[in-house]
């Protein structure tokens, strides 16, 4: 091996080995095809996610949620008859109407938000 001073990053010299360098040579990928990955969901159906309907939202000081009492009212930013969201693990996954379904609330879907599903194509 033959040692000698060079050039190194930002002008600095320093000792170094001397070697030669060859240019890489990577093997040429094939295009190979994939199936849909929404083809077979099944192997998913026991995994269970957080599901939520989203009323409205709204930003308050610390000083108003401090007077929050019982018979407050907190303004949210929906209008009366718009769509609640429904999120999914935290992603927005569509929107609908509050329904009431035996003595309980629900939500009848009414659009779904495409981008969720353009990840997993």
């Amino acid at each position: 091996m033959d040692i000698q001073k060079s050039e190194g990053l930002g002008g600095i010299l320093k000792e170094g080995i001397s070697q030669s360098i060859h240019p890489v040579q990577f093997a040429t990928l094939k295009k190979e095809s994939f199936e849909n990955p929404l083809k077979d969901l099944s192997l998913f159906s026991d995994v269970v996610v957080d599901v939520r309907a989203q009323l409205g939202k709204s930003q308050k000081k610390v000083r108003d949620i401090l007077d929050i009492k019982k018979g407050s009212i907190i303004k949210l930013d929906k209008l009366v008859g718009e769509p609640v969201d429904i999120i999914v693990n935290g992603k927005l996954m569509a929107r609908g109407g509050i329904v009431i379904v035996s003595e309980s609330l629900g939500v009848r879907i009414t659009e779904i938000v495409e981008p969720i599903y353009e990840s997993l194509r």
